[in-house]
């Protein structure tokens, strides 16, 4: 009888998804908003410079390669940094510096109109999406309840923002001057910046029982050796493989997506916005379902079917990527790859570390990520001008790689890492 009182207690204190979901809108806000930015701009700015200044296929290729493949490598020597930004001195805090930094890329590509002021504004850019990255993901491990779900929350607002931003975006260009583009942006920030701070102040006023205020505060962050080589033990060895290969198939994506959309499918600018929006946009359904399944099933069975994923994806459009039909499927399987695979191995991640060396293991990871990217940026520019196929072949090797490894390399569950 104690014991179903006790069962019963338990199940009345925890949070229903709906109250999570309520719980997290202060950190979802800025996600969506940076994410918006984020996919938006690497969807839409290929075509805003060929818009603008009239480049040829080869000249647009190289440039958006360089461009993106730096601020990648920028992007994944600052992620650390913003992992410890945000537990030291505030995931609010830390939101606010986003967005602020945020404003000044905008104004800087508005601007500075050679490649320079481009390649400067875009890693601005990486290192504003790193800041409100990593407050989101380090605000869950501070909570001992349904972290999948909130992980799958976050990835959700990357699909939100994935969807709206390359669909919106790309829409401006078609029918407005290219400026328009860049200059929407800052209101877009703006409005940002005031829907976060009321619905800040709501919840805490008149929330007290929800944790919004420890959501965005500060925790104590453990950053010294013995924390930083946590990375390489046997437990995260299968994520850094997996890792890195989704960091190399995402800057291919980068590299190639919106050039090869215009020039071997050629679709609209807007057509292109609205299939990168679908793929990225299959976050906002999936991610919370593989975020539960994962919880409730198997993290290795997620992971594999997200690398498989990666590969259908790779294959479909390396043999039927002209063909607009295929096109689409393919950044459909591109879609669910993302949601099935991150959201279950940074569950995993978080399950099998120690609460205090999230934000320093995750920023690592990530990074690893983020730095391949900038490598994949650049061999997809590469491979993309010795035959337009070629980077898609490339993502289906890789995928099949990842599933091998899924397949073949176990993946420790259920055990906490010992500082």
């Amino acid at each position: 009888m104690i014991s179903s009182n006790a069962e019963q207690l338990t199940k009345k204190n925890q949070k229903t998804y709906l109250e999570t979901t309520i719980e997290m809108l202060p950190i979802l806000i800025p996600y969506f908003l940076g994410f918006f930015i984020f996919h938006g701009l690497r969807s839409a700015f290929p075509l805003y410079l060929q818009f603008k200044f009239h480049f040829t296929e080869a000249q647009l290729v190289q440039i958006w390669g360089l461009i993106s493949g730096t601020s990648l490598l920028v992007g994944g020597l600052t992620r650390v940094p913003a992992g410890i930004t945000a537990d030291r001195v505030g995931r609010r805090r830390t939101i606010y510096l986003g967005m602020l930094l945020y404003g000044s890329s905008i104004l800087t590509l508005l601007f500075l109109t050679n490649i320079i002021g481009w390649i400067i504004g875009f890693a601005v850019i990486r290192i504003s999406t790193n800041l409100i990255a990593m407050a989101g993901r380090s605000s869950v491990t501070d909570v001992n309840d349904q972290r999948a779900f909130r992980n799958g929350l976050l990835s959700s607002m990357v699909g939100v923002g994935g969807f709206l931003g390359p669909f919106f975006l790309n829409g401006l260009i078609m029918f407005f001057p290219p400026d328009y583009m860049v200059i929407s942006l800052l209101l877009l920030i703006a409005i940002d910046f005031l829907i976060f701070n009321l619905i800040s102040f709501i919840m805490e006023r008149n929330y007290p029982n929800h944790e919004t205020k420890r959501l965005l505060g500060k925790k104590e962050s453990k950053f010294n050796w013995e924390t930083a080589k946590i990375v390489f033990s046997r437990a995260l060895v299968p994520s850094i493989v997996m890792f890195t290969i989704a960091g190399i198939i995402g800057g291919i994506n980068v590299a190639v997506q919106s050039v090869y959309g215009y020039y071997r499918v050629h679709l609209t600018a807007i057509e292109i916005g609205t299939i990168a929006g679908i793929a990225v946009g299959i976050n906002i359904i999936f991610s919370p379902i593989s975020g539960i399944i994962a919880q409730k099933t198997n993290e290795k069975a997620t992971i594999l079917v997200g690398q498989a994923f990666f590969a259908l994806c790779g294959l479909t459009l390396s043999l039927f990527g002209q063909n607009v039909i295929f096109f689409l499927i393919g950044y459909i399987f591109w879609g669910l790859a993302i949601s099935f695979y991150y959201v279950a191995d940074i569950t995993r991640i978080g399950n099998v570390v120690p609460k205090e060396a999230f934000s320093v293991q995750f920023g690592l990871l990530t990074s690893l990520v983020i730095l391949f990217q900038s490598v994949g940026s650049y061999l997809g520019s590469f491979l993309y001008t010795i035959n337009a196929a070629l980077p898609y072949t490339a993502i289906f090797l890789l995928g099949l790689t990842g599933v091998i490894t899924a397949l073949t390399v176990p993946l420790p569950k259920n055990h906490v890492i010992e500082l």
